[in-house]
């Protein structure tokens, strides 16, 4: 049995290295442009963030302020 007897198309070939752009296994992280380019989408360069805890104190009035109430 020959490769081209499994598969008619032939051995597949690896293009480039993709393994530096966003793999998302639930939707296509990739495209083809009409002139044949492939387009990835790249990592974000950061996956940290801030979380603010009890951020309403901080934008409430303060009593005694202009416009908040008595």
């Amino acid at each position: 049995m020959t490769l081209a007897s499994v598969n008619p198309i032939g051995a597949s070939t690896t293009l480039f290295d993709a393994s530096r752009y966003a793999i998302d296994p639930n939707a296509r992280s990739f495209d083809v442009s009409n002139d044949g380019r492939f387009l990835f989408v790249k990592p974000p360069a950061s996956l940290n963030f801030n979380v603010i805890l009890n951020w309403w104190s901080e934008v409430s009035p303060m009593p005694g302020a202009a416009g908040s109430p008595p």
